[in-house]
């Protein structure tokens, strides 16, 4: 899993800014991050007990993931 990990950020070093999983992300509603585990961008509906509920920036369906496989998007 951590080489999969490690692969993923250096493939994705253009959307995510020093990636590190596990580490704190800022989650606000609202804001957006990067999911490493469904490798996508989403924004934030909603956190709770280490839970967050990330929907597609054009919108469409949710998904849910865990607070550690979340990275801060690089505002390009």
């Amino acid at each position: 899993m951590a080489d999969r990990i490690e692969r993923l950020v250096g493939r994705l070093v253009p959307l995510v800014d020093g990636c590190v999983p596990g580490s704190a992300v800022e989650v606000a509603v609202g804001g957006s991050v990067y999911d490493l585990r469904a490798e996508r961008v989403g924004v934030v509906q909603q956190e709770e007990d280490g839970l967050v509920w990330l929907r597609p920036p054009s919108g469409g369906r949710e998904w849910e993931t865990r607070r550690e496989d979340l990275c801060a998007v690089v505002d390009r």
